[in-house]
């Protein structure tokens, strides 16, 4: 739905919960239903595995990159050639705008009108600009986002801003957590372990403990977590030297 309706989409499940099989199967549909094809663009150490992935499940049309060939004097991203799906895994990676693969990715984004899926279970690291500036890969600038920053209009926190309030430029200039809430609800999609457990699990009329049913039907059980203290050993001091 958001692929359709705002032509990208960040899944940010936390660590564990598969966001490359969720990701495939998206591309997997994509290529049967529409003929999409995808080009991955993933960190070189994921590149075998996404190869894996897609021909295991046998998703037609797609080619993987790695990060460091974007801007490879030989290869990078293939101009000849139009995906009208980009696939960016660890896009965390690109929260910095002024990287020349950055501006590379979306330069291609743009000019191929190709739609985004963003994987990342750390979206946000330092600040509401790492999140911006991976939406803006496939946002144009003057993209109408049919919401505002309601609550910077509010209390002011525009300040001088002159620009479409219902942009991202009005919410990176409002700096609003709720405000970024409300808009992060129409691009990204985040599940935790207990949503999962919460939405999903059934309970053991034994124990009463928590599991999934896999699709053989086997159960898996939800580890139980239980913190314990260690006490670091005492480090003698090394004598000064004479």
């Amino acid at each position: 739905r958001h692929l359709q309706r705002r032509c990208g989409v960040l899944i940010g499940d936390v660590v564990g919960l598969g966001k490359t099989m969720i990701a495939t199967a998206l591309v997997k549909l994509l290529d049967e239903d529409q003929g999409a094809d995808t080009l991955v663009i993933c960190p070189k150490n994921l590149k075998p595995m996404w190869e894996s992935y897609l021909s295991r499940f046998r998703v037609r049309g797609a080619e993987v990159l790695s990060l460091s060939q974007v801007t490879a004097k030989k290869g990078g991203l293939p101009r000849e050639r139009r995906f009208s799906v980009v696939l960016i895994d660890e896009s965390h990676n690109l929260r910095n705008r002024e990287r020349k693969d950055y501006k590379a990715i979306r330069e291609y984004i743009t000019e191929n009108e190709s739609r985004c899926i963003l994987l990342s279970a750390t979206p946000y690291n330092k600040s509401l600009a790492d999140l911006s500036n991976q939406l803006r890969l496939f946002l144009p600038d003057t993209a109408d986002l049919g919401v505002r920053p309601e609550r910077a209009l509010r209390d002011g926190a525009l300040g001088s801003y002159t620009g479409s309030p219902r942009s991202l430029a009005a919410f990176e200039h409002g700096q609003n957590l709720d405000d970024w809430r409300d808009l992060l609800r129409l691009f990204m999609v985040r599940r935790t372990r207990s949503f999962i457990k919460e939405n999903y699990a059934g309970i053991d009329e034994d124990d009463g403990r928590p599991y999934l049913v896999l699709g053989d039907g086997h159960r898996s059980y939800f580890p139980d977590r239980t913190p314990h203290t260690f006490s670091m050993p005492t480090q003698r001091r090394a004598a000064p030297l004479t």
